[in-house]
């Protein structure tokens, strides 16, 4: 049961039981739905404790301030631009520090996609606080989401508010794809991304291992697994799609010819690459300008 609070600019939302009902019925709003939300600033004192847990995931975003939580006896502090969540149906105590009291954005969140987000998600994530890490976006992603459901519970903003939770998830999990969008211009500084960067700008070369290892200054066994664990691909698998999706605009784009394109893309036989292109998209290219233009 949740007590009272009392921190001055407190704001929450519980959606009612009949609403939640409703969203696990949904197509659009089952997989992934909030059933709280709210916000607590400079939130002294603030302290829970469920010796059970609660049906849905929670998640506790601070943003100033630190506090800590308490999850099946494990105890983690929680800082400053950091996130976690706290997975449903387990005990946990969770509260703000009394020297620096957290302001934290929450919600409750459940759905049928809800615990790949909650395991992801379930130590806490450090968020950039450089210009460039958008958190403000994020906020003012939740705070839409958060007014939205203040304007009431029509499938409109149902489907509005799981739509925009998935993509604040999404904004964690993968930060650096998130950041990417600002102002259009990629921002990688992990080694595998710096790698894909070399690729595309390189996607007319024939790149081999070697040379992608000595770009990054690892050894080839070691650019392969970190590659696989990162993308779910080897190094030259990801460079043959990158490939093949610059081809593929060529042919969406331009009156280029079969044997035209597949030098821009580094196979200068056009046997080869309509073989590679046959192979990995299921048709050859002429016939996949046929049907994108049919």
């Amino acid at each position: 049961m949740k007590k009272k609070e009392g921190f001055s600019g407190q704001r929450s939302i519980v959606l009612p039981e009949y609403v939640i009902q409703s969203l696990k019925k949904e197509t659009i709003t089952s997989s992934l739905y909030i059933t709280d939300i709210g916000y607590y600033p400079y939130a002294k004192h603030h302290f829970r404790q469920r010796d059970e847990g609660v049906e849905q995931h929670i998640l506790l975003y601070c943003t100033s301030g630190s506090g800590w939580v308490e999850v099946d006896q494990r105890k983690m502090k929680i800082n400053e631009n950091q996130l976690v969540v706290l997975p449903a149906g387990v005990p946990h105590r969770y509260g703000s520090d009394d020297a620096r009291p957290w302001s934290i954005y929450w919600f409750h969140f459940n759905g049928l996609h809800a615990q790949f987000y909650s395991q992801k998600l379930s130590t806490p994530i450090q968020l950039d606080p450089s210009k460039t890490s958008r958190n403000e976006d994020r906020i003012n992603l939740f705070e839409s989401i958060y007014h939205s459901l203040a304007m009431g519970y029509s499938v409109e903003i149902l489907c509005f508010a799981s739509i925009s939770l998935q993509f604040f998830l999404a904004s964690v999990l993968y930060p650096d794809l998130y950041a990417a969008q600002n102002g259009g211009e990629t921002v990688t500084n992990d080694t595998i991304s710096q790698c894909i960067r070399f690729m595309t700008e390189n996607i007319e070369k024939k790149l081999t291992l070697d040379d992608l290892a000595c770009f990054a200054k690892l050894s080839r066994s070691h650019l392969i697994n970190l590659f696989k664990t990162k993308t779910g691909y080897s190094p030259i698998d990801y460079f043959i799609s990158l490939k093949l999706q610059k081809a593929c605009q060529y042919l969406d784009h331009s009156k280029m010819s079969i044997s035209q394109i597949s030098p821009k893309v580094g196979m200068d036989d056009p046997l080869y690459f309509s073989r590679i292109f046959q192979k990995k998209m299921g048709m050859s290219p002429s016939e996949y300008r046929k049907k994108k233009k049919g």
